[in-house]
């Protein structure tokens, strides 16, 4: 889990194949490297899970939020609507000594998506 930075990324084939494959995933678990990096393939597989009606119950990210990304903060909200228990969902940050402080402006956005969530669900 530690070492030096990679640029990988889940292929799409792999993405709409499995979402092809599979009508339901219990618990999605977005992890990293840094999940909020990586928008362009959340987005994709959001897509994927939709175009071939597999089923969410929730997921799980973690993210450092070093930086605010709103591609990331964008995705992530539509995959709060699409998941069946959205009030099972989790976006965690870590806080640890890999890690520096996460950014304000980072925290203060992705508070905003359990806000919405929370609203949501009551």
């Amino acid at each position: 889990m530690r070492g030096d930075p990679q640029d990988v990324q889940m292929s799409t084939d792999v993405i709409q194949t499995l979402c092809r494959k599979t009508r339901r995933i219990e618990e999605l678990n977005i992890t990293g490297g840094e999940p909020s990096l990586g928008s362009a393939a959340l987005k994709e597989q959001v897509y994927s899970l939709k175009k071939h009606d597999c089923k969410i119950g929730a997921f799980f990210c973690s993210t450092n939020a070093q930086a605010y990304a709103p591609e990331f903060a964008d995705t992530l909200t539509e995959l709060y609507r699409y998941c069946e228990h959205p009030a099972s969902c989790m976006l965690t940050i870590s806080l640890d000594q890999f890690h520096s402080a996460p950014d304000p402006l980072a925290l203060q956005e992705y508070r905003k998506i359990h806000e919405k969530l929370v609203d949501r669900v009551t």
